[in-house]
């Protein structure tokens, strides 16, 4: 139950960064953001330069790939929760851009 919530968070994840201009199979390791945490002004930035799409893509998969071999139950749940509201604020950003652009 667990590995099909995961691979549909990824997958909503990723539609939104192709959707900011990310295009499938380019990586860009300087994009990556260890620490998690981003500015506002940043993604703004980003969004100028029409580089959102790919920083969103690498911090994903970057992410996924770190937790990737957890097995424990009460951590990965702990995960999945962190993964919703990662989900809930990619979409509040491309709701707060798009009427930016309207």
């Amino acid at each position: 139950m667990n590995s099909v919530l995961i691979k549909n968070l990824y997958k909503e994840k990723l539609k939104i960064a192709i959707q900011f201009g990310y295009k499938i199979g380019s990586q860009s390791n300087e994009l990556i953001s260890p620490m998690g945490r981003v500015k506002m002004r940043k993604i703004v930035r980003l969004y100028e330069k029409n580089k959102l799409g790919g920083f969103l893509a690498e911090n994903i998969k970057y992410q996924y790939k770190m937790a990737k071999n957890e097995h424990d139950e009460i951590f990965v749940e702990k995960l999945i929760d962190n993964g919703f509201s990662a989900l809930k604020t990619l979409n509040l950003i491309k709701h707060s851009i798009k009427e930016e652009c309207e």
